[in-house]
């Protein structure tokens, strides 16, 4: 009887031993899986660190692809633009990517045929290996490392990944930041802000409601980007009182700054500017520079600002959203500079003075300062490899032998 209990017994610790060793197994294999899930999320965490590495520096590579092609504009394409009577930009009309590199550098020629042509080319090639076979016995021998190998130089870059850059010209922009100081220079700035905002083309946008439910002109635009840069307290523009009365309807409210933009993005903070105002006027403004405006380089919209802004009883034709007209006027300009750059204001107003209808007005010519060349510069870069982005801004001054950063943000 004894005998038969012991047996229960054995057995049952039996079972218990291989119902732990299948625990513990299973406890093993969660283990396992864990820890080979967490080696393969820390490899992916290493790998994208990589990848985010080689993307920032392929952003710089854009940076600095961008800031020599403008040492080239600057010291070999602007001094032969001068002597032809021409208006080449070449940041304008190249792409600033690493495929540009890559068809410079490529072994087969593809740039170089490309531009030339597949026959031609093809000549090339055969009158070089003619050449080659002539001078065979007097080619010299190839240089050798430390080694004694012979030093083979590759010319194609194989990037892991792309950078892609685009420049725009700063000095074809209203600077916010000159908005203080005497009240003759506040003025000149506060009258080109709102030619600016007054052209006909946006007439429908500053008549709708926007913030706090309310109409806001042009003019109460101008005076709320006034009053957040210049150095008083008191309320520009038709209304009277305190700046800060603008934000008292905020459930967070705060005060003016009184101090210069340091990012356009911070327009967003002042009264009248939203989503829709930025999406409008955005690549019109600037916070560097002295406001200077290159006539050779600025867009349509600066050039229509020019135009009714130096321009005294201008018809009523040019004065309709999308005069074709104007639009007329603005297609002269654009073809005349490209084929013959002005190379001074003078230029430019004998230029406008020359179309019926128009005269410039001599007292608004000093309201702005118009120039020939452009010294300031911004420069948004992009690298990327595989899911990582690297996003590099900067604003340069281009009149240094070194380029000199004004700004320089990473993303």
């Amino acid at each position: 009887m004894s005998k038969s209990v012991k047996v229960r017994v054995k057995g049952k610790k039996g079972m218990i031993a291989i119902f732990m060793a299948i625990v513990i197994k299973v406890i093993l294999s969660f283990a396992l899986i864990e820890y080979t899930e967490n080696n393969i999320k820390q490899i992916n965490i290493m790998r994208t660190a990589e990848d985010r590495v080689k993307a920032k520096y392929l952003a710089l590579s854009g940076v600095n692809f961008s800031i020599l092609f403008l040492q080239i504009q600057k010291m070999i394409v602007d001094p032969i633009n001068k002597k032809v009577g021409y208006n080449l930009q070449i940041w304008q009309q190249v792409p600033l990517s690493s495929d540009l590199l890559a068809m410079f550098m490529d072994k087969e020629g593809g740039f170089v045929k490309s531009m030339m042509g597949e026959e031609k080319y093809s000549q090339l090639k055969m009158e070089e290996a003619e050449k080659n076979i002539d001078n065979e016995k007097e080619e010299k021998e190839p240089a050798l490392d430390s080694d004694g190998n012979p030093i083979v130089f590759e010319r194609r870059f194989n990037f892991d990944g792309d950078f892609n850059a685009e420049i725009t010209d700063e000095t074809s922009k209203f600077n916010l930041n000159l908005l203080r100081g005497s009240k003759a220079r506040i003025g000149k700035y506060q009258y080109q802000l709102t030619t600016l905002f007054s052209q006909p083309e946006y007439l429908t946008f500053f008549e709708s409601e926007r913030e706090n439910d309310t109409v806001i002109p042009p003019e109460e635009v101008v005076a709320s980007i006034t009053d957040w840069v210049d150095k008083d307290d008191e309320r520009s523009g038709i209304n009277g009182g305190s700046e800060d009365e603008r934000y008292s309807y905020l459930k967070h409210k705060y005060h003016n700054k009184n101090d210069r933009f340091t990012s356009l993005d911070e327009l967003y903070m002042v009264y009248g500017i939203d989503d829709d105002f930025m999406e409008v006027f955005k690549e019109s403004l600037t916070i560097y520079g002295e406001s200077k405006i290159n006539i050779n380089s600025c867009d349509e919209t600066i050039l229509r600002t020019l135009i009714y802004g130096l321009v005294d009883d201008i018809p009523p034709s040019y004065m309709v959203p999308h005069s074709p007209e104007m639009a007329q006027l603005i297609s002269d300009i654009l073809e005349y500079r490209r084929f013959s750059p002005f190379t001074n204001a003078n230029g430019f107003y004998s230029l406008l003075n020359s179309v019926e209808g128009i005269k410039v007005s001599g007292v608004k010519k000093r309201k702005f300062n118009l120039v020939t060349d452009s010294t300031i510069f911004k420069i948004v870069s992009y690298g990327v490899v595989e899911d990582a982005t690297f996003k590099i801004e900067t604003v340069i001054d281009s009149t240094k032998p070194e380029a000199q950063y004004l700004y320089y943000r990473e993303e």
